[in-house]
């Protein structure tokens, strides 16, 4: 009985141990906040703000799908000696060919797909603040022929680089037996086997640059824009002649314009930087085998796609902690009583902008609260 406990140690799978517990972990807190966050969605978001909820939603589901995907396939990475290669973790990890190789290219491409709408949703946050909450159907026409585009060209390209063909045979053998004696991985089966020099996968790992930078730039034009819709709104709400009741109420907005600015820039900014540490941990496994074909670095890069597990984790954490209506919620759940945080972000977002429509501005439904508003002091009596 000892013997064969001490077999079964030296034989203990350390990396397959750590995955498995990476996607555990991540697959319970991924569903665990995303469910919480759809939730607060439905049940916590304004009035004001529910147009804006079905981008929140989209960034749930998405979650969710790929929190999904990782878990079943838990893709490995693996560089050495010039090579990248994946072989998987996961439940189809036993599948022959080519139906092992379309789980590893599902996962890459709801990775792309998050990257994308990620981005996406920065567009539509613009066109929903500048055009009064409408989206052009040319924009979200082209955006979603692009992204269908996209996705085929992609699946294409992928495929074409990476595939393990035949002539990778002896130099996925060498290389399986290289990772099982550094790594002690046992059953080690490779879905995914390229030369990281080969033609096919420099030409993809161009593409994906440029379509990663591309993103950026968007989000990053997109962030500026917004800022300044938003400032320049706020500069078409004031009025140095207006009574001084009214100049109270405006430094009063000014002081929650300058929250919401704050707020909404910190939101652009987590949203930006989340899918940053995603390309930092792909382009670590796609240039180490370019710039360095000599070197071995299997026990390190092994870990390398564990936090692309956590992704769908940080996202719906990071939506609670900065939407006050949802972070209030979960406050007062916590310690079972009202939290007092401020007003709320999502009201901001619309009613920030109508307070300034007391004087003349082109949003319709800046008309409708302005009459509002002019019954209300009608109603009041006059001052003397």
């Amino acid at each position: 009985m000892n013997a064969s406990v001490i077999e079964k140690a030296a034989h203990f799978d350390l990396v397959r141990f750590v995955y498995n517990v990476s996607a555990a972990g991540s697959f319970l807190l991924g569903m665990l906040l995303n469910v919480l966050l759809i939730y607060l969605i439905y049940a916590k978001t304004v009035k004001a703000m529910r147009i804006y909820s079905r981008l929140l939603l989209h960034s749930c589901v998405m979650d969710i799908l790929i929190v999904i995907v990782s878990t079943a396939v838990q893709p490995i990475l693996v560089v050495d000696h010039g090579y990248r290669a994946v072989f998987q973790n996961g439940i189809f990890r036993n599948l022959p060919q080519p139906y092992a190789y379309m789980m590893n290219v599902l996962w890459i491409q709801m990775l792309l797909f998050f990257m994308v709408s990620t981005t996406t949703q920065f567009i539509f946050r613009y066109f929903l603040l500048s055009r009064d909450g409408q989206i052009p159907g040319t924009v979200l026409w082209s955006m979603g022929m692009f992204a269908m585009v996209l996705n085929l060209f992609h699946i294409v390209l992928l495929t074409w680089s990476d595939y393990p063909r035949e002539h990778y045979r002896e130099a996925m053998a060498d290389l399986t037996v290289r990772v099982q004696q550094e790594t002690g991985v046992t059953d080690v089966k490779f879905t995914s086997f390229t030369w990281a020099r080969s033609f096919p996968w420099l030409c993809h790992v161009v593409v994906m640059v440029v379509l990663f930078s591309t993103c950026y730039i968007v989000i990053g034009i997109c962030a500026v824009k917004i800022r300044r819709y938003v400032g320049n709104t706020f500069a078409r709400g004031q009025n140095k002649n207006a009574p001084s009741g009214i100049c109270s109420a405006t430094l009063l907005r000014k002081e929650k314009m300058r929250e919401y600015n704050n707020e909404i820039t910190r939101a652009l900014i987590v949203q930006a930087v989340l899918p940053t540490f995603e390309a930092a941990a792909m382009l670590t496994q796609i240039f180490l085998p370019i710039f360095y074909p000599n070197d071995a670095t299997v026990f390190i890069i092994l870990y390398i796609a564990i936090p692309l597990y956590f992704a769908p984790v940080l996202n719906p954490l990071a939506t609670i902690l900065l939407v006050k209506p949802y972070r209030r919620a979960v406050l007062t759940f916590i310690f079972g009583r009202r939290v007092n945080i401020g007003a709320t972000t999502g009201a901001f977002i619309v009613s920030e902008r109508t307070n300034f429509s007391k004087y003349p501005t082109t949003n319709a439904f800046s008309m409708n609260v302005q009459q509002q508003q002019m019954s209300d002091e009608n109603a009041q009596p006059n001052r003397v």
